[in-house]
């Protein structure tokens, strides 16, 4: 049966506010605004949209109290080089307020500098921080660092770390591929992370290094749906005859250091601790083996059911068309995306395919706000109750200029 006037009505919410819209390339010319990422986001206001063209921009990336969005290109790319002595991310975004909501999509974030830090920080937000189709990778500290944020979401996001680090002390330390601390709630779909497998840059081992975790979680909440999660391998040195091993990295570590109650729930997806790091049996002690779930101090929750797996909207093509794909069981919670992101969209109320889904089977549950390009459009939100089903549907809207705009089809499976 076809969606009735109340689901459709509830596509037809408040106007989106308008927001600017800022051109990047790597170098100038017509329609580009900037040659340098920082530089547009100093200029941009709260709301604002960045387009990100192809290329590789050496800079960090800081942004402090604003909600935006950074929109790639695929294969964007942003290195940190720059900055060899303070341990500055590549990309840092802190300090938003309740309400406002930070996109980063379809970029490569880098960091090679052979000083201690992390690749992307996300620090003292009380906003929302979505991460989506996100490369990370770093030589030298944490890929992605999640200090004191409320609200974070990763969809389809890659994090490797390829070294150990050294601290401010001189410390030989592992790098996690995620670490999540200080009260912090993640919620993660289609992860993969993997924790450091070598030695710090351009340092001398006295010791092996052990391997760094998948995902390191302290005084904090992380939900894990359908992730590929992978343990560093325990370094080795070779010292007087005897090669001496590190145990490997485990893949999820939950601990409790004094704050609130820490707690992963994992839903379907793959884990593999670390191998542990060559040793001479005999001449050298034997390093144990990791495990692949480590929660001493904190709760550890298998969910049932199959895992729910979420592709967020793809990169929108040049018409504004988009994509997206949801799969779960019975009373999750979906988003129907139906809006277009113009400055005040007027929806024209009409499904086209066939929708197997009943009202009475199912409820309204919440609206937001969503759109193609990021957080700040429009939804419809369903809770499925009865028994598996499917429905496709594809979205029409007139912007205010008079344009037509057409969603990409989409396919929603309730299992």
């Amino acid at each position: 049966m076809q969606l009735s006037t109340l689901a459709l009505a509830c596509l037809a919410l408040c106007p989106v506010a308008s927001a600017g819209t800022w051109q990047v390339a790597t170098t100038a010319g017509p329609g580009v605004d900037f040659t340098s990422i920082q530089a547009a986001i100093d200029a941009a206001a709260d709301g604002d949209l960045i387009f990100i063209a192809s290329g590789s921009y050496l800079e960090q990336l800081h942004v402090d109290g604003k909600g935006l969005t950074l929109q790639g290109a695929g294969n964007s790319a942003v290195f940190g080089l720059a900055t060899f002595l303070t341990g500055e991310p590549t990309v840092h975004v802190e300090n938003l307020a309740v309400g406002q909501e930070f996109h980063l999509r379809d970029l490569s974030v880098n960091r090679i500098t052979g000083v201690w830090g992390e690749a992307l920080r996300l620090e003292h937000n009380l906003g929302r921080v979505w991460i989506e189709q996100v490369f990370v990778d770093t030589y030298d500290g944490h890929a992605l660092h999640v200090i004191d944020s409320a609200d974070v979401v990763l969809s389809e996001v890659f994090l490797q770390c390829n070294s150990a680090f050294q601290d401010a002390l001189g410390n030989n330390l592992p790098a996690h591929g995620l670490v999540v601390e200080s009260g912090s709630s993640v919620h993660a779909f289609q992860v993969d992370s993997t924790g450091s497998h070598g030695p710090p840059l351009f340092t001398t081992l006295t010791s092996p290094v052990p391997g760094g975790d998948g995902v390191h979680v302290v005084d904090s909440h992380v939900r894990l749906i359908a992730p590929g999660i992978q343990g560093g391998g325990g370094g080795s040195i070779f010292q007087a005859g005897c090669s001496t091993g590190a145990v490997g990295g485990s893949a999820i570590k939950v601990l409790a250091k004094g704050g609130p109650a820490p707690s992963v729930e994992l839903r379907g997806g793959t884990l593999q601790a670390g191998v542990t790091g060559m040793f001479t049996p005999g001449c050298a002690p034997d390093p144990g083996s990791s495990l692949a779930i480590e929660a001493p101090a904190g709760t550890f929750t298998q969910l049932a059911g199959k895992p729910r797996l979420l592709s967020m909207p793809s990169t929108p093509y040049p018409n504004g068309n988009f994509e997206f794909q949801v799969q779960g069981d019975d009373r999750d919670l979906f988003f129907l995306f139906a809006s277009q992101a113009t400055a005040s969209p007027t929806p024209i109320t009409a499904i086209d395919g066939d929708v197997f889904l009943g009202l009475g089977a199912s409820f309204l549950v919440t609206s937001g706000q969503l759109n193609p390009f990021g957080w700040g459009g429009q939804t419809l939100g369903l809770v499925h109750l009865g028994p598996p089903l499917t429905f496709r549907t594809q979205a029409l809207f007139v912007d205010l200029s008079g344009g037509l705009w057409l969603s990409g089809p989409g396919t929603i499976h309730f299992r």
